[in-house]
């Protein structure tokens, strides 16, 4: 973890788990839990890069991390991101 925490200029960051807080959502409508790491979160404010992608989780959602975009990724059955590889902004496409 130390080794990535020094990165400089990331553009995008990939992870397969996602950062902390990641609230999941549990069926029944119980309370959701918090499926993130504290690790991730701490990779991400120490990197800042310009955009983090992970998955694990199969369901598209956006999060604000320390000021950078997260993005948990999808089934891609169900939908996958178009991004611009200038701006990295993206599209979602179902």
């Amino acid at each position: 973890m130390e080794s990535c925490k020094r990165l400089r200029g990331v553009d995008v960051l990939l992870t397969h788990e996602a950062p902390s807080p990641f609230r999941v959502t549990v069926p029944g409508g119980r309370r959701p839990n918090d499926a993130g790491k504290p690790a991730i979160t701490e990779i991400i404010a120490a990197v800042r890069p310009r955009l983090h992608l992970f998955g694990h989780h199969h369901r598209f959602a956006e999060i604000d991390v320390h000021g950078v975009r997260s993005v948990c990724l999808d089934l891609v059955s169900r939908s996958y991101l178009l991004i611009d590889g200038r701006t990295l902004k993206y599209d979602v496409v179902s």
